[in-house]
């Protein structure tokens, strides 16, 4: 984990707080969505982050977040849009 060293307890304690929350949601979005579940261009996103962070690379680290980031939002947003469509069409 990235943040093992850090004398913080804050901040360990909301890192644990978010990959907590992530997780839920990304198990019920794995039963709900399977087709949106990790594949390995996710995997290999992941990696890179991983790699740049490790690298002390702040400036790389922070634009593969981000867009990381921006497509997760985006492909969200699809699921949702799709829901919600699908939703409309039952109710006629």
């Amino acid at each position: 984990q990235l943040v093992s060293a850090s004398k913080s307890k804050w901040l360990k304690h909301f890192i644990t707080t978010l990959i907590d929350h992530s997780s839920r949601y990304r198990q019920i979005a794995s039963v709900m969505y399977p087709a949106a579940t990790v594949g390995p261009k996710i995997a290999a996103e992941h990696e890179a982050i991983l790699n740049a962070a490790l690298k002390r690379d702040a400036d790389v680290a922070c634009a593969l977040l981000t867009e990381h980031y921006r497509r997760t939002a985006q492909a969200t947003a699809d699921i949702l849009n799709g829901a919600r469509s699908s939703a409309k069409a039952v109710q006629g």
